[in-house]
Order: structure tokens, then sequence, then C-alpha cells
């Protein structure tokens, strides 16, 4: 019950206290009184006392409701809309903690109406116990959609928990141990349109993780202090979704592959293929059917903080994030999304998946069940917050605050 406790507490608290505050453009020209302002009101005091009685000002919760009934309408008239939301939130993995999150939509160039306007999110977090996230990602679109760079940044720094590497390990309880673990990670993908709905293009991505105070170094192999990985890639992908961020309907298929070989200064070789599809159907009134896969397959010399993990935010969201990892994963996710009254939804998922070390030892029992409901929030147009509780395996419970829908 403690994910139910803490969804209802952190639902209760965002609705109720969260900070908000709508940058635009000219806001600077709004809070200045026209020249002759003055002269104005004292003429209109000697013609009319009634006339002249200063307007009623709203309070700050007046202020408060006004910024969320606008904060999901897109000012086209400006260059650059954003919106802030924020509280606090506890689980019992992090503590009490602080959170925040941003959503930036924006149109480079302000004469071409028909492109598509970029979007960055922004998130950050800070808790009693010590972990720190921030994180950026966002669709910068070019003329025409010509071209896309697609972009993600991180940062995080927490007390972790480990069981393993392989599904016997981390199904073992009594495996666990935590460590303290930094990771910076970067990736970028330029893309370009061919024919009306397919893009490829190159990527490159950068991968540090520190690992600290591990207690059961029996359990780690491939162990490093400090893992570095970098390397190019290349991006396919096919689009056809009504929007980036929150699709109704549509298709969305991403195939990268990332080489980081030992001869430009990685410590040891290795290659990951990751591979994300997604179809988005009408089902009835304001209900949309998202069906998902996700798969990720290393070859080479992989340490334990890159291998292929289920659990985080996306399709095993009943999983901790690296409760089970190998180095290879794939897993599969139907969600049922309906809008219930104006802004707020609600969703309700199920799902499979499984680890593995190569597809000949690929055992079904050792399936993964991941299951789970949410409640959304229209934050932005298309621009979700998500509060989700997951279920899996024995009782493994996990809890999401989030940005955008998980896929």
């Amino acid at each position: 019950m403690n994910c139910i406790k803490t969804l209802i507490i952190t639902f209760a608290i965002i609705i109720a206290v969260p900070a908000g505050v709508r940058a635009q453009d000219n806001a600077a020209a709004a809070i200045v009184a026209p020249e002759g302002a003055a002269s104005v009101a004292v003429d209109t005091l000697t013609c009319d006392s009634v006339a002249a009685q200063p307007k009623e000002r709203k309070g700050f919760f007046g202020k408060f409701i006004d910024y969320f009934d606008k904060s999901n309408d897109v000012d086209e008239s400006k260059r650059f809309d954003i919106s802030f939301i924020g509280g606090p939130h506890y689980s019992n993995d992090t503590g009490f903690g602080l959170g925040a999150v941003a959503s930036l939509h924006y149109r480079p160039d302000m004469t071409d109406t028909v492109t598509p306007r970029s979007i960055v999110s922004f998130a950050a977090d800070a808790t009693t116990k010590a972990h720190f996230m921030l994180k950026a990602e966002g669709y910068h679109i070019f003329k025409d959609d010509k071209s896309r760079l697609i972009y993600e940044l991180g940062f995080r720094y927490l007390q972790d928990k480990y069981w393993g590497i392989g599904y016997d390990a981390c199904s073992n309880d009594d495996n666990e141990t935590k460590y303290h673990y930094m990771t910076l990670e970067a990736n970028a993908a330029y893309i370009f349109r061919l024919g009306r709905s397919m893009f490829v293009g190159p990527m490159v991505s950068f991968d540090y993780y520190m690992s600290r105070d591990v207690n059961r170094p029996d359990l780690y192999p491939y162990l490093e202090d400090n893992v570095v990985r970098w390397g190019p890639g290349v991006s396919l992908q096919l689009d056809t979704r009504d929007n980036l961020t929150a699709p109704k309907r549509g298709a969305y298929v991403r195939l990268d592959f990332r080489y980081m070989p030992k001869f430009i200064g990685n410590a040891e070789g290795m290659t990951v293929t990751e591979m994300t599809a997604a179809g988005y159907f009408g089902v009835w009134r304001d209900c949309t059917m998202a069906v998902g896969g996700h798969t990720r397959l290393t070859t080479g010399l992989v340490p334990f903080n890159m291998m292929s993990t289920v659990g985080g935010s996306h399709f095993m969201r009943g999983y901790f994030d690296g409760r089970y990892r190998d180095r290879n994963e794939v897993d599969v996710c139907v969600e049922l999304r309906q809008r219930v009254w104006r802004r707020s939804g609600l969703v309700v998922w199920g799902g499979m998946g499984v680890i593995f070390d190569k597809f000949s030892n690929i055992d079904f029992g050792h399936l993964l069940p991941n299951y789970g409901l949410g409640y959304r929030w229209e934050f932005k147009h298309n621009v979700n917050i998500r509060l989700d509780v997951g279920f899996g395996r024995n009782g493994e419970r996990n809890f999401i605050f989030n940005i955008n829908e998980a896929f």
C-alpha cells in the first residue's frame, strides 16, 4: 500500500501547492503603464467618481487559478512559451523531496506557421536521502520538418540498489545491496527526412558512471569505479504520430545502433542496439490505446551499469529501475488512456518483459509481468504530467512522477 499512499499524497500536494510562473516575451512591457495613464485617471476621477474606483486586484490564489487555467494554451504569437510546475513528494526509497518540471514550446522561425513547434522538457529533483536529478530532452524541428535534432541530457546522483546480473541473482531478495552512484548521460541524433514519414541520420552518445561504497563486489562482474563510454551511431525512425509528446493516432518506430570501440579511447569495446515501436489507436470517445514494444541488445564487454535493465518510467513501470538486468532485454506493453474531465485523465496498462544473456537462453518461466494505473493532467497542450503506480512480480511496486507519456 506504500505506493498507493505515495501516489495519493503526491497528487494531493501537487494539486494543492505547486508554484507556477509563465514567461512571455512581452512580460516586462505588460507591467509598464502607458505614457499619459496618470492624467487619464485624474480626468476620469473628476467626471465620474464611480468609474475611478480601483479595479479589484486578484490575490495569490486568484492568479494561481488563472495561471493553471491558461497554462495548457500555447500562445502562437510568441516565439517562446514556457510553463513550470513543482512541489514536494515522498517515497520510501528517496525520502521527502522537492521536484519541478517545465515545458518549453518555441518556434525558430516566426514566419513559418506550418512546421510544428519545437519542444524541450526539463525536470529537476532533490530529496532528503541525497537523490539529485537534472534532465532535459527535446525535439528541435527544422524548417518544413525536413530534419530534426533529438537530444537528451541527464545527471543523477543517488544511493542506488543492486541485486546482480541475470534473472536468478536479481530475483533473490537476499542479494539486495546499496552503493552510491553518479551518472552523466548525453545523446543526440540529427535525422533527415526520407520520403513522407521516414528519417535517418547520425547520432553520438556519451556515458559516464561513477560507483562508490560497493560492499558486495562478488555481485558486480566487469566492475569499474569510473566508466566512460562514447561513440558514434546511426538512428533510423518512422514517425506518423499526430504529435510528439501525447500521440492519439499513428505509429512510431525508432532503431538506434551505437558503436563504442576501444580504439577511440574506451576501456573496452561494446555495441548497443535499441529499438522502440509503438502504435496509437482511437477506441471510443476520448480514449486512446497505445501498444508498444522495446528491446535493447548489447555486445562486447559491458559494465554492469550499462547493461540492459527492466524497470523505470517507460514500458516496465512496475519495477525498480535496474532491479532486473542482463546483457539483453525485451518488453511489451498495452495502455489505455482515457480523458475523464477537462484536463484530467486516467490510464491503465499491462505488459511483460524478460532479460537474458543470449537468445538461446530465454526462459519463458522467467517472464516479468507488469501492470498499473495512473493519473494524467494536461499541463501544456499535448504535454501531460503523469503520476503512475506500477506492480510487478513477487509484490514489486514502483511509483513514477514524470512529464510526457511513458511511450
